[in-house]
């Protein structure tokens, strides 16, 4: 808190505006927590791979587009993990999470 006490001296920031310091090592477990929660999540999904030839999964990831559907009251529609990063890249897309029989 050193680097706190010292802004706080200078009158550049109060401890409360100061932002947390993180180590490598804070950033790598925080990496690899999100490596796992997107391996729970997405399982043995494949990202070339569109699923909708497939028929309904017991559960999958799905995800909105907002580019193509931008009215989700009168058009619901959800696209596969595969389908949300080849065909809707750079669309605006938001994961609806994991869904069942879609």
């Amino acid at each position: 808190d050193s680097a706190a006490e010292a802004a706080a001296e200078d009158g550049d920031q109060t401890e409360e505006e100061t932002e947390p310091i993180l180590t490598i090592q804070d950033i790598l477990d925080n990496e690899a927590s999100s490596r796992e929660t997107a391996r729970v999540l997405l399982g043995a999904q494949d990202s070339s791979v569109c699923t909708y030839p497939e028929g309904y999964k017991p559960r999958q990831a799905v995800f909105a587009c907002l580019t193509c559907a931008s009215d989700p009251e009168k058009n619901e529609a959800g696209v596969c993990y595969g389908c949300s990063i080849h065909c809707h890249d750079g669309h605006n897309i938001v994961e609806l999470f994991t869904k069942r029989k879609f």
